[in-house]
């Protein structure tokens, strides 16, 4: 979000983080304060929040010392509002050419991976973009995408319908696709992201640039220690707190022809980790009023699922990426 910021020919006198190993480096030339310094140095600045996740924590810490606070993106850019979606990430493979322990997806607890079943991919993706007027940034992941040759056609599809603005596929660099499927990938409206914890990432970039497929790449500073699959007992206020805070409130899944709200959810109740809570839940296939349960399932303040995970939050992220 700070890039965006950039982007958009704004430039800043600093930028703040209070991850310690970003502070006092530099960020595309502007250096990197911790909040404190920013009091000291700046005691009446203007502050722009460009984050995408952590902006009600954000906002609670800046309040009481500054009176000009913006927002760079809508306030509702990471909620659902009416028909607009902030993100859906679409599953087409359970395969993965890593075995990461902390892998928020699950990928390791697979015992027989596959590949999605197209078809019923397909269909999905129709009847959940009906929902919606407009979904702003769709992630095709896994597991890992290149794995999936069928890669390219569902890709078509997806820039088909037409109904958002931003396509990325998200890869973890170890692998180079075969050429067919990168000349299929040529001229399409997407980007590839890549991850920064795979060991042929260069490869795979230099190919993406021969291909002149537009690509970025991704820094993972550290990823969340979700915990076990054991039932937390919480209280209803310390889900919703929970619920709030976590990074994947936002991260609306497709997997086998389901509509979830968190990629934990998702995965840990296809693997029956997780007990089978409808209401977390929407079946694409499942009989009539579709939108309606669509509505159902975003108008709730958290999952049941929430009472088995830590949640993806500041406290959890404490765990090497690609780990």
């Amino acid at each position: 979000m700070g890039e965006e910021l950039l982007k958009l020919g704004i430039k800043p006198a600093c930028f703040v983080d209070n991850d310690v190993k970003k502070q006092k480096k530099f960020f595309h030339g502007y250096g990197v304060l911790s909040f404190e310094e920013l009091r000291r140095t700046y005691p009446e600045a203007t502050i722009i929040i460009a984050a995408h996740r952590y902006y009600e924590e954000i906002l609670e810490q800046v309040e009481p010392y500054y009176t000009d606070i913006y927002r760079l993106s809508h306030p509702e850019v990471n909620s659902f509002h009416g028909w607009q979606l902030p993100r859906l990430n679409i599953v087409v493979t359970e395969k993965c050419t890593l075995r990461c322990k902390n892998c928020s997806s699950l990928m390791p607890l697979y015992k027989k991976p596959k590949h999605c079943n197209v078809g019923v991919l397909i269909a999905s993706m129709l009847k959940v973009f009906d929902c919606f007027n407009h979904i702003g940034r769709v992630e095709v992941l896994g597991g890992e995408p290149f794995l999936n040759l069928e890669l390219p056609f569902i890709l078509e599809h997806l820039v088909q319908l037409n109904k958002t603005s931003n396509i990325e596929v998200v890869t973890n660099g170890t692998i180079v696709p075969p050429q067919k499927v990168l000349h299929k990938l040529e001229g399409m409206p997407i980007t590839i992201v890549v991850n920064n914890y795979g060991t042929n990432r260069s490869k795979l970039i230099d190919a993406l640039r021969k291909a002149n497929i537009p690509y970025r790449e991704n820094t993972h500073w550290s990823w969340a220690n979700l915990g076990g699959f054991h039932k937390r007992h919480r209280y209803h206020e310390e889900l919703v707190s929970l619920f709030k805070r976590c990074n994947f409130n936002t991260c609306s899944e497709l997997l086998n022809g389901y509509l979830y709200r968190c990629p934990r959810s998702s995965h840990g109740t296809n693997l029956d980790l997780i007990p089978l809570f409808p209401s977390d839940f929407v079946d694409i296939y499942g009989g009539s009023n579709l939108g309606e349960k669509v509505n159902q399932l975003y108008a709730k303040e958290y999952l049941c699922a929430c009472d088995y995970c830590d949640g993806n939050t500041r406290e959890t992220l404490n765990v090497k990426a690609g780990s």
